[in-house]
């Protein structure tokens, strides 16, 4: 049986209400995580908040934001780094602005943001198959500079390099 009409009403209302304040939160931590990276060289930060976030379109204009007001790239597979001065695409912090202006609101993170097709599907699930194939034991997968960049629980190893290869079928 669906909901009443009232019902239905009051907990949309909350979805608006629970959706922005979800926004100002991710916006309050991505200034915050912007900052540690400034002071410290370390966006790891970054890399946990843009993990974090539930939803592609919420990332993509995340990622546009952080390329608008730092130096601060996030890579297709979700690697995270920050770029030298010297770099061809360097910007310098500006946190300042990136206060003003949340993530959500760049006329940049709305033109990236493109309908997922089959190939971009394809093209994700050989990224994930490639990971879990390069997982070590403990489930890390480094990157080139000898950082961990994902990492599986060690316990579902198992049953993920499963449903790797199979999946490694479907998007070959």
């Amino acid at each position: 049986m669906s909901m009443e009409g009232k019902v239905w009403a009051m907990k949309v209302k909350r979805l608006g209400v629970v959706g922005a304040s979800l926004q100002t939160l991710i916006h309050e931590l991505g200034c915050d995580a912007m900052l540690h990276a400034q002071e410290t060289g370390d966006a790891r930060r970054c890399r946990e908040l843009y993990e974090a976030m539930p939803a592609v379109t919420r990332k993509e204009g995340f990622k546009v934001w952080l390329h608008a007001y730092s130096p601060i790239r996030i890579n297709g597979d979700g690697a995270i780094g920050i770029l030298k001065i010297t770099a061809k695409d360097f910007t310098p912090y500006n946190l300042e602005e990136a206060q003003k202006r949340p993530f959500w609101t760049l006329e940049a993170a709305k033109e990236m943001v493109k309908p997922t097709t089959y190939a971009d599907v394809q093209a994700m699930l050989r990224r994930y198959v490639a990971a879990i194939r390069e997982a070590d034991a403990d489930g890390k997968v480094y990157g080139k500079n000898g950082n961990v960049v994902k990492l599986f629980p060690v316990a579902e190893l198992p049953r993920l390099r499963e449903l790797a290869e199979k999946a490694a079928a479907i998007a070959a």
